[in-house]
């Protein structure tokens, strides 16, 4: 009877030990900008914006008609941020976050019709 109290307690303070390394990978940032098309500079609507995370799972947002876009949730590291749309070139940005920010710089991406 104890060593099975002994491991249930175990094993839950193994899984609170593992939910802030979880955590960590969003953090309490947000990120924010714009994508406008390399030729012309118009702005591109229903854009999917994809930052994957170290975890395996990712933080989406997608542009507006003005083509700006913004997401939350995201904690100090180097990302690998993948935009797309159907008829436009992908295209993968590598950004480095040095600190969680609640009112980020504008990041202003052109992409390139056709692919």
């Amino acid at each position: 009877m104890q060593r099975t109290i002994a491991a249930v307690a175990l094993v839950a303070t193994a899984s609170l030990i593992s939910v802030p390394a979880t955590a960590q990978t969003r953090g309490l940032g947000v990120l924010a900008g714009s994508i406008i098309a390399e030729d012309g500079g118009e702005p591109v609507p229903g854009v999917l914006i994809k930052l994957p995370l170290k975890d395996g799972s990712a933080v989406e947002a997608k542009t507006d008609d003005s083509g700006k876009w913004n997401m939350s949730g995201v904690g100090k590291g180097e990302f690998h941020m993948i935009i797309y749309k159907e008829g436009w070139a992908a295209k993968t940005v590598k950004l480095v976050i040095e600190k969680e920010t609640m009112r980020p710089e504008p990041i202003k991406i052109s992409i390139k019709k056709g692919a």
